[in-house]
This record gives structure tokens, sequence and C-alpha cells, in this order.
């Protein structure tokens, strides 16, 4: 007949084991549900003016095993102003959104009100050549979720969650090993960016709608103009003038 202290010890050893089990269930669970090809290059929203840039690495945009493969996301709202009424300058230059040598290149112009999007690929000659997907009459004074999905040769363009346009190159497409820029040191966005995400394959429908639903939530209606921002950063004096206080 088993002692109470064997029976005890024998219950134990069960509870361990069991234990243990579920701490490697649990982590390999984790493990499972871990994006490996999703990098967060912008975390936060904010005024690309003047100079106004940020530049992220290449070690995060990691590249795929499977071909030419890539998805960005990210959020855009544009001013609602006469061409040339701030920037004193030819409304006929391209603002620059964000820059990554076409792989991609994503630019705003002003004096038509559209949003360009530039994808390079080597075309049959092996030369590089940019394919453009242009959206007209571009909505002002509202955030738009633009997200672009590269699959190979076949390109599509999400716009609010809504798949807007497809197209399929006709050479294999490039990739750039430069670094990232959100706006630019010159011919910057004058605009607000946020949000960006990159991910190292096409993500679908269901993952662009996640991606819309979780950033758009924290995104303010109300934001700062353009004459605003200028008269504060006066008041303060620092050309480094900070657009927001946000935590």
């Amino acid at each position: 007949m088993m002692s109470d202290n064997s029976l005890f010890n024998k219950h134990k050893k069960k509870i361990i084991v069991g234990l243990l089990l579920l701490i490697v269930l649990i982590i390999i669970i984790y493990y499972l549900n871990i994006d490996w090809g999703h990098s967060v290059l912008y975390d936060n929203y904010d005024y690309f003016y003047g100079s106004k840039n940020k530049m992220v690495g290449y070690e995060k945009i990691k590249d795929s095993n499977k071909g030419i493969q890539y998805s960005y996301s990210l959020f855009i709202r544009t001013d609602n102003i006469p061409a040339n009424a701030h920037w004193e300058e030819n409304a006929n230059n391209l603002k620059v959104i964000i820059e990554h040598e076409g792989t991609p290149t994503i630019l705003y112009s002003r004096k038509d009100n559209s949003l360009i999007i530039q994808i390079y690929y080597k075309n049959k000659n092996n030369v590089l050549t940019p394919y453009e997907i242009i959206f007209e009459d571009l909505e002002s004074q509202m955030w738009l979720h633009i997200v672009i999905v590269v699959d190979n040769q076949n390109v599509c363009v999400y716009k609010n969650k809504v798949l807007e346009k497809c197209i399929s190159l006709e050479g294999v497409p490039w990739r750039s090993n430069k670094m990232f820029y959100i706006g630019y040191p010159t011919d910057n966005f004058n605009g607000y960016i946020g949000y960006i995400d990159y991910f190292n394959y096409p993500i679908k429908p269901d993952k662009v709608y996640r991606y819309y639903k979780k950033h758009m939530s924290k995104l303010p209606n109300k934001l700062m103009s353009y004459e605003e921002y200028e008269y504060l950063k006066k008041m303060d004096g620092n050309s480094n003038f900070n657009l927001f206080n946000k935590t």
C-alpha cells in the first residue's frame, strides 16, 4: 500500500510535468503567431514640412524568400489649400511622401491634387523603368489609408480598405537596399504621414482591414492647420518646433 507521502510526491510530479507542458505549449503558440516578416517603420503621425524627414535603415525592410514580395501600409492627409499658397515655388514640383527608389516611391502632385505611386521594374532591355499608379482628385483634410501590395510582377493598391487598382508589371520589380525616407529634405510633402508598416510578403484583404481599423481609430480628425503651425513656430522662436505634444 502506497504511503501518503508517496501519493503526494506522485501528484506533485504530475502537476510539475503538466505545468512544463503548458509552458512549452504557450511558447510554441507565441512563436507561431509572431509575424516575422512585419516591421513597424513609423509608429506615430506627424506633419512633414520643410526639411523634416525620418530615415529608416534597410535592416528593418527584410527581403522576401519568394522572389520580390512586399507590402506597405500607411496613412496620409493632405492640406486643402491652393497649389502654391505657402510653398513659394513652382506648383509643378512633385512632393515626396515616401522615397525608396521606386520600391516604392509615393509622390503628391499639388497642381492637380493627385497621388502618384511609383513601382520600378526592369524592362526587356534590363533598364529600370517606373510604373505609375495615379489617384486623381485626392480627398483633402481627411486621413487616407494606402496599402501597396507587390507580389513579384503583380501590384495591387488599396485605399481605405477597398481594393482600387491591380496591374501587372512588364518585368521583374526592382528591390532597393538604400535608406527608406519618410518625407524628404527637399520637395517635402507638407502634409501628415502616419503609422507605416512593412511586410516582406503580399498581405491579404483581411490584414488590410485589420491595419485600417487598428490605426484609423488613433488618428485625430481635427489637426493644426499650416497657418496655425507657422504662427506657433514663430511665437516659440524655435526652428525645431514640435507640432504636437503627443504622449
